[in-house]
């Protein structure tokens, strides 16, 4: 809650960039509790209905398009939580990684999006936005957290979801392109792949053993 540096990953919904060879795109941020300086063409527009602390800029591109964000915490009661399943998932839990606590309170986040494409002579367009919280790290491991995770159609998501679900039946990945194989045929079968099936296609494949 009082970090002075975050990191955002943007991904595609799908897992790739139409335009790039990439699967992800990074980009540092700062935090800040004061209110934000506008953007070049929003002038001194604030999100709508954003509180501290805020984040004063993020860029990116998709293609020819520059995409600046800005955002801010929407007004909330803070319910921090430790995610004890992060190590499954996160490589550098041991190191700090999503070892910290995270605020389960924050649904969406009010931001602003401008944008510039370059490839019509730099047009220009400020808008709002709500940007909504992608949960894959900490929805219940149960048939209604699994159909989130399938109806946000987000690749490391499911990914996230499924080496936690593996762990909490004390198993363990022990053949990592074993179970690549395994997620890439599950994320193109999952509108057709119940909750009660993962046991038996993931679980308990030869993909993993006991933890």
């Amino acid at each position: 809650p009082h970090g002075g540096y975050w990191r955002v990953t943007l991904y595609a919904r799908s897992g790739d960039w139409d335009l790039e060879t990439f699967p992800t795109k990074e980009a540092p941020f700062a935090v800040a509790q004061s209110r934000i300086e506008g953007l070049t063409t929003c002038a001194t527009e604030q999100p709508i209905g954003a509180t501290a602390p805020f984040v004063p800029e993020v860029s990116t591109w998709w293609g020819t398009q520059e995409v600046h964000l800005r955002a801010g915490t929407p007004p909330r009661v803070a319910s921090w939580q430790h995610l004890g399943d992060a190590s499954s998932w996160d490589p550098l839990y041991a190191i700090g990684g999503s070892s910290c606590s995270v605020d389960k309170a924050i649904g969406t986040m009010p931001a602003k999006r401008q944008s510039i494409q370059h490839a019509v002579w730099g047009v220009r367009d400020c808008s709002d936005a709500g940007f909504r919280r992608l949960a894959p790290d900490f929805v219940e491991l149960s048939e209604a957290g699994w159909n989130q995770v399938v109806a946000d159609k987000f690749y490391f998501g499911m990914e996230i979801f499924l080496l936690r679900y593996t762990m909490s039946r004390h198993r363990k990945v022990v053949d990592p392109s074993c179970f690549k194989m395994v997620l890439s045929f599950i994320w193109r079968m999952a509108s057709r792949t119940p909750f009660a099936s993962l046991a038996g296609r993931v679980v308990h494949s030869r993909c993993t053993a006991w933890a």
